[in-house]
């Protein structure tokens, strides 16, 4: 039996939501440097809003998930994004570097529901290489983010200081939070909901960090995302203040960037049901290895050219990584068929 299609405003609301953590880092990043120097403080400890808000946003969905088991998939959700939003605007209002670096805590608190619950979604409604395959067409509206947020941050710059891509966010929040309410129904239904307890899952934990495939791909993807958002917070500062280029055009090396990674997210989808996603994640992961090294090559020769090229092929590699390692377990369990009973006499 053919499984439903899914309706695109589903399809719009589940991606902006997975959306929601590379809007909250990339449309401030052009301002980091404006930042630094409004709230008198060092390169390290703005770039370290950016790696708060990641901590958060681990945080969140080791929350979020477990809860959205319990009460559904739609109070959390909302919930998160509503807070989101909140803690978007009480950015904005910041006067001090470590009161944005606790706000931003708590904004990746928020989004990690958003993220955590929105893949939680397409696993209540899909299994497999199908899943693989929507989260591969969410990343067509995840990568509207980073190709918008830097072009629009860029813009918002000229008319308004640091802040305002905060200011943006809280638009953003709540026309999520809008539309969210309006088109995402409920996907985990009463009976299929755990009931049993913190300890039941707490054991459920420990059964998965006892299997080594569901680790391996953990690992693939937490250091996957760190070579990321390594690239995201440091490129600010390297390209704008060594390299000399303007807010405008550090904002088009990021659109420029996401544009791979939306092309190759689209190519994912595609190859993942031909060639699998187990053969896809190795040559991913060894497409980020080398594109990883010639970025540091091309880093030590001081070329721009040097320098970008390899991280456009980054963006690449990143874009396959990703959504073959939130599926998971991809191989199928195997019973072993019951042994043959033995004739007597």
């Amino acid at each position: 039996m053919a499984e439903p299609r899914t309706p695109r405003s589903i399809y719009l609301v589940l991606g902006s939501l997975i959306a929601l953590g590379p809007l909250a880092s990339e449309l401030y990043i052009p301002a980091l440097p404006d930042m630094a120097a409004v709230l008198a403080t060092s390169p390290s400890l703005a770039q370290a809003t950016v790696a708060t808000c990641l901590v958060g946003l681990a945080l969140g969905q080791l929350v979020a998930g477990p809860l959205s088991d319990r009460l559904g998939r739609r109070r959390p959700l909302l919930a998160g994004v509503a807070l989101f939003a909140l803690a978007s605007g009480l950015c904005a209002l910041s006067t001090s570097i470590w009161v944005l670096l606790a706000l931003r805590f708590v904004q990746g608190l928020a989004g990690g529901a958003a993220v955590v619950i929105a893949r939680a979604v397409v696993r209540d409604l899909y299994e497999g290489r199908r899943a693989a395959r929507v989260f591969s067409r969410l990343m067509l509206v995840f990568g509207l983010a980073p190709i918008v947020a830097p072009l629009a941050g860029a813009q918002i710059l000229r008319f308004t200081d640091w802040r305002g891509p905060f200011v943006a966010l809280v638009v953003i929040g709540g026309l999520i939070l809008v539309g969210a309410r309006a088109a995402l129904p409920e996907t985990l239904p009463p009976a299929a909901r755990h009931t049993d307890g913190s300890g039941a899952q707490l054991r459920q934990l420990g059964r998965l960090l006892a299997d080594r495939p569901f680790l391996g791909h953990v690992a693939i993807s937490g250091l996957h995302g760190a070579t990321l958002f390594s690239y995201v917070t440091m490129s600010a500062f390297v390209l704008q203040e060594e390299h000399g280029l303007s807010v405008q055009a550090f904002s088009a090396v990021l659109a420029v960037n996401a544009v791979g990674l939306v092309l190759g997210a689209q190519l994912n989808g595609f190859l993942v049901m031909r060639l699998g996603p187990g053969r896809l994640l190795i040559a991913a992961v060894a497409g980020i290895v080398l594109a990883s090294t010639a970025v540091v090559a091309g880093a030590l020769t001081g070329s721009l050219v040097a320098l970008l090229v390899p991280l456009f092929l980054a963006t690449r590699a990143w874009a396959a990584s990703g959504p073959t390692t939130w599926r998971w377990p991809w191989r199928r369990t195997r019973r072993r068929p019951a042994p043959r009973p033995r004739c007597s006499g």
